[in-house]
């Protein structure tokens, strides 16, 4: 949700090491968002496709560092709550 407006986008990939967390900055090359329209639920919400073209990220920079799992998210989103 709110691809179109939000500045980062955190992003699960899997990789050599498995799923990772990453963090993409919406001004990165190949990185676009669609905003759906004429949706039947959470119409309050801006709800968008986020579209990857061969976008590169800096493993170092943007690599979430303990994000290895869904779980993650999920450990970090009840931390903030």
């Amino acid at each position: 949700m709110d691809g179109s407006i939000a500045d980062v986008a955190i992003v699960w990939a899997a990789t050599d090491e498995g799923v990772r967390g990453f963090l993409v900055r919406k001004d990165m090359p190949g990185f676009t968002t669609v905003r759906m329209k004429g949706k039947w639920s959470l119409r309050a919400s801006v709800t968008s496709e986020l579209l990857l073209d061969n976008v590169v990220v800096g493993e170092k920079e943007c690599m979430l560092p303990e994000g290895r799992s869904v779980i993650s998210l999920i450990t970090a989103l009840r931390e903030l709550l």
